[in-house]
């Protein structure tokens, strides 16, 4: 994957997050119209733990939320 702004920006949150503190667990959601978002959380080991349908709505569009969790141990 490049590293665009986006996996710079993830990989510098995580990365001072665990010096900061340790053994962290970091929560994300995307949307599944989402895709590059997906692939970037993906990309840095973050698990698919649950999936809501239709659970995001703006004006007509209507698309399904996935959550995702990530545990990192120093």
């Amino acid at each position: 994957m490049e590293s665009g702004i986006a996996i710079t920006a993830v990989s510098w949150i995580l990365n001072n997050m665990e010096e900061k503190y340790g053994d962290c667990t970091f929560y994300a959601d995307a949307v599944s119209g989402n895709i590059a978002s997906r692939k970037i959380l993906e990309h840095f080991g973050f698990d698919c733990v649950s999936h809501e349908a239709d659970a995001f709505q703006r004006d007509e569009l209507i698309r399904d939320i996935y959550h995702y969790k990530l545990q990192k141990y120093s």
